[in-house]
């Protein structure tokens, strides 16, 4: 029996855990997108890099330390993130100093498709960038 409460208790408070994220998450990035507008930010997103990508370096200017960055591309996250008209996804880059940069893709839904608006560098190396990202 006490094992069960105990069991019980572990699933209550992971729930509860996994809820308190999930509602933050909303708060902080808007509600998780999906179906086609999503499909099509991600395929307008992955578009976007690979034409903005020469000889397999993506070049970003970094507006905050005032250089610009030689980046291979690594991922673009499955989930698209929606908040109003926005929708952003989070991708993976990495520089020849084996550095991690974490970019947000902006898109905004035009007719049919779906344009990507800007990138912006949100961390290096897990760190957060000293802004905050919200979407209006």
């Amino acid at each position: 029996m006490r094992k069960l409460s105990l069991l019980l208790a572990a699933v209550l408070f992971t729930l509860v855990g996994t809820v308190l994220a999930q509602e933050q998450m909303k708060g902080m990035m808007g509600m998780m997108a999906s179906g086609p507008e999503a499909q099509k930010a991600r395929s307008a997103m992955d578009s976007f890099i690979r034409s903005h990508t020469v000889g397999g370096t993506f070049y970003y200017y970094d507006p905050i330390d005032s250089r610009l960055l030689s980046l291979k591309f690594d991922d673009l996250h499955k989930e698209v993130m929606q908040e109003g008209k926005f929708l952003m996804a989070c991708s993976d880059f990495h520089d020849q100093g084996g550095h991690k940069y974490d970019i947000d893709f902006l898109a905004v839904p035009n007719g049919r498709r779906v344009v990507v608006t800007q990138p912006v560098l949100h961390a290096i190396d897990g760190k957060e960038r000293p802004h905050h990202l919200e979407l209006k």
